[in-house]
């Protein structure tokens, strides 16, 4: 698939993209990064075999006529539940949150084509119908 079409599908599917809520992990000798969600999903999945790396894209911005996305790994546990455990800051303690306006679009093919569209562009910008700002 060209990054052309493959950016209009994510575009299609952002107006039905869930909320993920965040949820700090940690373990005696790790605590993921900020700004590190690839690495920080890769060993918490290394570490806990019985969850899984979801690749895909998240809300980053609302630019009036545009929505931004960016490259972004979240986790599904084994209760097929996605959250998010990249901190934005420090946010530990807090529980489980969701953040406002932050929507997930999953990439669904395989990790060697999301990473080949995120080398060629880390970012996404998605067109804003009238009728449609999602909130952001």
């Amino acid at each position: 698939m060209d990054r052309a079409k493959y950016e209009t599908e994510i575009c299609q599917r952002l107006e039905g993209a869930d909320l993920i809520p965040f949820r700090p992990v940690s373990t005696h000798d790790w605590q993921p990064a900020v700004a590190k969600c690839h690495d920080n999903v890769d060993t918490w999945v290394r570490m806990n075999p019985n969850h899984r790396v979801v690749r895909g894209w998240v809300t980053n911005g609302n630019y009036i006529v545009f929505i931004g996305l960016t490259a972004h790994s979240i986790v599904r546990g084994p209760d097929g539940v996605m959250f998010d455990i990249t901190p934005l800051y420090d946010e530990t303690g807090r529980g489980e949150v969701v953040r406002q306006g932050m929507r997930f679009v999953e990439h669904l093919g395989s990790d060697e084509e999301f990473f080949a569209f995120e080398k060629e562009e880390r970012s996404i910008l998605c067109p804003v119908a009238a009728d449609n700002a999602l909130g952001l």
